[in-house]
């Protein structure tokens, strides 16, 4: 049994065509009503001959010759990433709320780092109201949401987010910040430590040139640092994060002594993932031996740091696996949908940050308890299984601890189901490592069908 699901939008363009609508724009493309149609029925529960028979029926055409052309249009759309297919249909769950709400609470941003999945420039029109925001709030209160960690864009832009934050933390909701650094100043510090705010600050080099590379702008570094000497003389605790890509792999020595030489309580790895303005720059992207490397290394400073490094995405292949047997029909290993959610600076409600652009609600539209349980995405999500995903990581012997891992790299290459292409040992990339450090330093359009009768 074959289940498609088309997980984007399609848009009406006015001249009797439609278009396929992607984050990435480099992959939207023009289609017509009919595949527009067919598209609009992969819907994640009918099965191929199912929709064989809605078509057959509407248009007034042979089943077994729309059967067909449906079956080579849909391998077609799956090869090119646009249309996601299982063996079983997808389910509807009554989840618990979720205990942590990413909220970019705006677009906005004063950096236009070269990884930004969301691509930050400017204040989007539809951003929520602060009335529209604390009403959210009121109602995740209500639920049960446990924790918001703020972020954008630069969540410090906006210029209400301390009236927001203030509200939610006399909802008993507990607050954390994800920050650029640049806009952290004495001023800004007293009303995170008022609020008890956890805060990670991103710094992706240890200089202002390796810095500026990557952020777009060398002078900023020096904001980064003056916000990081503010935080530790208000005697807070935070954690710095870095996004490794090949432009400052071999400057991660240097930023670890600057966490030392600051006293900074933990460091974050963040893998570089090329969606939004990251896809122009996919080149940076670290091959998956040189991020085992990389984890090698970290780990051995674990060791002997005076600071907390994080756990790293596959670093548990680096140890025997358990003995451990591992269901198929068991739950992906993604929180996403499940223990936490992202709601976007428009209002969409994802999994995380990394599915912008996919179809979902908007709590403009309807409430978030109500996107929460009757979401389609959401459900699709949350129906992922781990015989779902192929590839090299079907047979793993890690597979029972890392259960595929993170979805987000292989969305990003259009291949959701396939091998984890960010794990050395899906990819086959063994390489013999070292106590040091030192690794190495356009999508093809698709076609859609002129016609499916």
């Amino acid at each position: 049994m074959k289940v498609p699901f088309f997980p984007f939008m399609v848009r009406a363009d006015g001249n009797g065509s439609c278009s396929v609508v992607v984050a990435d724009t480099e992959r939207a493309e023009s289609i017509n009503h009919s595949a527009a149609r067919l598209l609009e029925l992969c819907d994640g529960y009918r099965t191929i001959n199912e929709i064989a028979r809605v078509l057959s029926t509407e248009f007034s055409g042979p089943f077994s010759v729309i059967e067909s052309r449906l079956r080579s249009f849909v391998d077609e759309m799956d090869g090119k990433g646009l249309i996601w297919i299982r063996e079983e249909r997808m389910r509807w769950f009554r989840t618990p709320p979720p205990s942590l709400i990413f909220w970019e609470i705006t677009a906005e941003c004063n950096l236009r780092c070269k990884h930004c999945v969301v691509s930050a420039d400017k204040k989007l029109q539809q951003e929520l109201t602060t009335d529209e925001a604390l009403m959210l709030v009121d109602e995740w209160a209500r639920l049960g949401v446990q924790n918001i960690t703020f972020s954008g864009g630069e969540p410090l832009l906006r210029p209400d987010m301390f009236e927001i934050a203030r509200y939610a933390k006399s909802q008993n909701i507990n607050l954390q910040i994800a920050t650029n650094g640049t806009l952290v100043t004495p001023s800004v510090v007293s009303e995170l430590k008022s609020l008890a705010m956890d805060v990670q600050i991103s710094l992706d080099g240890s200089s202002p040139e390796v810095y500026g590379r990557f952020r777009g702008n060398n002078r900023a570094f020096y904001d980064v640092v003056r916000g990081i000497e503010a935080l530790r003389a208000a005697g807070m605790n935070f954690t710095l994060a870095t996004v490794v890509t090949k432009s400052n792999v071999q400057d991660i020595p240097n930023i670890l002594k600057l966490v030392e030489q600051y006293g900074i309580q933990a460091f974050r790895l963040i893998p570089f993932i090329p969606l939004g303005r990251g896809k122009k720059n996919k080149n940076l992207e670290l091959e998956p031996s040189e991020m085992k490397e990389l984890t090698v290394y970290l780990r051995g400073i674990r060791k002997k740091a005076a600071f907390d490094i994080l756990p790293m995405e596959f670093e548990e292949t680096l140890e025997e696996p358990f003995n451990q047997r591992i269901d198929p029909a068991d739950p992906s290993a993604c929180g996403g949908a499940i223990h936490y959610t992202t709601v976007t600076p428009e209002g969409c409600v994802l999994p995380c940050h990394y599915f912008y652009g996919v179809k979902t609600e908007n709590v403009h539209d309807h409430s978030f308890s109500w996107i929460w349980h009757n979401s389609r995405f959401l459900n699709y999500f949350r129906s992922l299984r781990i015989r779902d995903f192929k590839g090299g990581c079907a047979k793993c012997k890690w597979l029972a601890q890392c259960r595929t891992g993170c979805k987000a790299a292989n969305f990003s290459a259009a291949k959701l189901f396939e091998g984890n292409r960010h794990c050395w040992i899906a990819n086959g990339n063994e390489v013999q490592t070292t106590d040091t450090l030192s690794p190495d330093l356009p999508s093809s359009r698709w076609q859609i069908l002129n016609s499916i009768v």
